[in-house]
């Protein structure tokens, strides 16, 4: 199961997907600060939730080692470049909403 995640305009319109992420990170997420429910879905409040998460999991990669899901879908370096993505799309469009479905 993932989530497809895209940036949507303030009527709910999709105006770039960012791409889907899986279920299994979702330790990952919460441990870090940067789970959706827990966020809001304003781009430029995650831009920099981005960044924080981004720097945590490079800066304490072993801290969250046993978050990583046993079937090795997801895991740290998928929460990395989701986050990454993320980010990106969010810079571009810093005045729209992520959209987690």
């Amino acid at each position: 199961m993932s989530w497809d995640v895209s940036i949507v305009d303030g009527q709910g319109y999709e105006i770039e997907h960012v791409r889907n992420v899986t279920y299994n990170n979702s330790q990952i997420f919460q441990a870090i600060g940067c789970y959706y429910k827990e966020a809001s879905t304003n781009c430029w409040v995650w831009v920099e939730l981005c960044n924080q998460g981004i720097k945590e999991l490079q800066a304490n990669r072993l801290k969250y080692t046993h978050l990583e899901p046993d079937n090795k879908w997801g895991g740290i370096n998928d929460t990395i470049d989701f986050l990454t993505q993320l980010r990106e799309k969010c810079q571009m469009h810093h005045d729209l909403y992520v959209e987690w479905r």
